[in-house]
């Protein structure tokens, strides 16, 4: 298929344990759904904890230990992702919540 790198790297690393915006009732992720999340996070923050989650945790950082807590303490792995990937990833996690929050009444009007 004709996936950004971004899209290809979540399906292949991330789509296990993370969906975005596919949130069926009564399914809670075993990790957190991801649409909007560049908005609601840090771009510091999330960089960093795409790459060490392992050190982030480890140094309890106050959000990653919430997010442990929130998740049936189940801790996010290191996927041991470089420089670029990181990038496509949140680049992929930007596009995806601009295209499915746009409201509805603007689509297909420029």
């Amino acid at each position: 298929g004709s996936f950004t790198s971004g899209e290809q790297i979540f399906r292949t690393r991330c789509s296990s344990c993370h969906t975005v915006g596919n949130t069926e009732p009564g399914q809670p992720g075993i990790g957190p759904d991801l649409l909007g999340v560049t908005r609601q996070r840090d771009a510091n923050w999330l960089v960093r904890w795409l790459k060490v989650p392992d050190q982030m945790l480890a140094e309890k950082d106050p959000l990653a230990m919430l997010l442990f807590e929130q998740y049936n303490r189940l801790a996010m792995p290191n996927m041991r992702l470089g420089d670029a990937e990181v990038s496509a990833l949140i680049s992929y996690l930007e596009e995806e919540t601009a295209r499915l929050q746009t409201p509805v009444t603007n689509r297909g009007i420029p």
